[in-house]
Formats: C-alpha cells, structure tokens, sequence
C-alpha cells in the first residue's frame, strides 16, 4: 500500500466521521456578542472553515503517514544509524566535544606503552649516567697530579752536605750515553753519607742487594758531585763507574733513579726505558734556582726496570 491510497482511505474516513459544520457555527454565531462599532468585522463562511479544516486534517493524516513510512527505509537490509552514530544529548552545548571514554583493553595497552617509554627512558639515562660516571672516572685519572712528597719512602731523612767538584758527565743526558759509560748499575741502599777529606766529592756508602753484571761487592764506596744529593736510608738504581780510586757516579746533573717504599720508581723522563703503560708525571720538588726537574720527572707505579738492564747489556756487549 503506498502512500497515496493510505491518503485516500484517511481522507475518506474523515469525511464520513466529520461533524456538521453547518449546525456547528450558527450555534457558534448565535452566541457571539455585539462587538464594537470600531472593529471590523470578519465573515467567515461555513463552506471556507469547513474547507480549512479538511486540509489541515488531510495534512496531518500525510505526516502521519510519512512517519510510519520512515522506519520502513532503515530495515535490516539497510545499515543501521544506531549502531554507527554516536549519541548525542540533545541538551548539551553543541559547540562541547564529545567525551571518549577508552575501553579497559585500551587502557592496559596505554599503561603497557607508557610502562615502555617509561622503561626505555630509564634505561637512556641509566647509560648517559653510566657514560657520564666512566668519563669522568677517566677525567680524575688523568687529571691526578702526583706531588713527590706524598709519596712513601723507607726514610726521610736529609742530606745537607756540599760538595766543590764539578759534576760527572756531560751537560746533557743521553740515556745510550750514559749506559755505555757504566760499568755497573747497582741496586743498593745508602747507609751512610759524608764529605770527601778535600771536599771535591760527596761519599755514599752502598749496601747493594742487585748488581748488573753481578761482579761487585756488597758493600762499595761511591763519589758524587751531584747536587742533587741520595738520603741515608732510601734504595735507589744507579750507574756507577769503577776508576783507579774507586767507584763514582756516572752522571750527576740529574736525580738518580729512586725506589719508593711500596716498589715504584721516581726517575727522570730521560730514562725512556723506564717508561710503561703504569708511568706518569710528577711534581718535583725544586732545591736550587737552577733545579728543573719539577716538571721533568715520572712515576712508575710497576717499578719494572728490565728494560733499562736488556738496554745496558746491549751497550755493553755484555
């Protein structure tokens, strides 16, 4: 049935229900009061209002219709508005947004996410801290500046003496030089110290525990002419030459190579054997007006000086 016979059919339904309008309005008219001479008076024909009022009802009667024909169009073979539109309250403001409400597994995957970045985050920092802590151990070690006076020695004790002879060797160190000049490099220990009858040379009483090559004996007499005086007490590594009247230094312009108390090795930068992964540099004290050597000695923490012997052996054929 389409929608212009459900028309026909109401319209002729009303017709036939439809009170007479006729008897209606003379009811109305005879009770109406005398109006006023100023307002006009409006005629309204039975006929006219009778016509009116069909249309009125004829339209109603085609919006009804209308509204039962709608449903029709969105049946299951149709996509249904309900389950794709969002709902909407009709009395909140029209320009508000649309609140979303997450489902729970979308919230465990958010919390899982963030827990992730939160995570990866950690872990970033963890390294860049990690990183930092490295380099800056790094820095402080490379950084450390080690001051003579800090470190250990059997002994601290003093040597004042002078002495009036010119220093053995030449003005500047060569370690090759040097070696081959030696006869012996000893090991040993100062036990004693004094001044020369004539005061051209300081004496130094060895107590040799090594000797390179091992000919010399325990206890040997050596002169020096070095400003830069040995302390009764402390071992250190000398080369030494045997002359007519005894032994001597081989060089003096420079400290000798000393021994700390825990096995290190106070030396000049000269002595290039000497130098390992373990060695570094120092801040000498300085004696005289004309001492250099703050800047110019080093430390080895190994006290490993078979390189320097393997090097004198070579320059000795021996």
């Amino acid at each position: 049935m389409d929608e212009n016979r459900i028309k026909e059919l109401y319209e002729a339904e009303i017709d036939n229900s439809a009170p007479d309008f006729d008897k209606l309005w003379k009811k109305i008219d005879s009770n109406l009061t005398e109006k006023k001479a100023s307002t006009p008076e409006i005629s309204i024909t039975p006929e006219k209002s009778r016509l009116n009022a069909v249309k009125t009802i004829a339209a109603l009667a085609a919006g009804l219709a209308l509204v039962a024909f709608v449903p029709s169009l969105f049946s299951s073979d149709r996509v249904s508005l309900e389950a794709t539109a969002p709902s909407i309250n009709p009395s909140a403001d029209v320009n508000s947004a649309v609140d979303f409400v997450p489902s729970e597994d979308s919230v465990v995957m958010d919390e899982a996410a963030n827990d992730s970045v939160y995570e990866e985050e950690a872990s970033d920092s963890a390294c860049e801290e990690e990183v930092s802590d490295s380099e800056s151990e790094s820095y402080e070690t490379e950084s450390v500046v080690i001051n003579y006076e800090d470190l250990p020695f059997n002994s601290y004790s003093e040597t004042i003496l002078t002495c009036t002879g010119k220093p053995y060797g030449s003005e500047y160190f060569l370690e090759e030089d040097v070696l081959s000049s030696a006869d012996y490099i000893v090991s040993a220990v100062v036990m004693d110290v004094y001044r020369k009858d004539d005061g051209s040379a300081i004496c130094y009483e060895l107590e040799t525990s090594v000797s390179y090559p091992e000919k010399i004996s325990e206890t040997i007499i050596v002169e020096s002419c070095s400003t830069h005086t040995m302390r009764r007490g402390r071992e250190y590594l000398i080369p030494v030459a045997k002359t007519a009247e005894g032994y001597r230094t081989v060089y003096d312009n420079i400290p000798q190579i000393e021994f700390t108390a825990d096995g290190g090795l106070v030396y000049y930068n000269g002595w290039t054997s000497l130098d390992d992964d373990y060695s570094q540099s120092i801040i000498y004290p300085e004696r005289t007006v004309d001492d250099f050597f703050y800047d110019r000695m080093k430390f080895s923490y190994s006290g490993d000086y078979s390189a320097l012997i393997e090097k004198f052996y070579d320059a000795k054929d021996l």
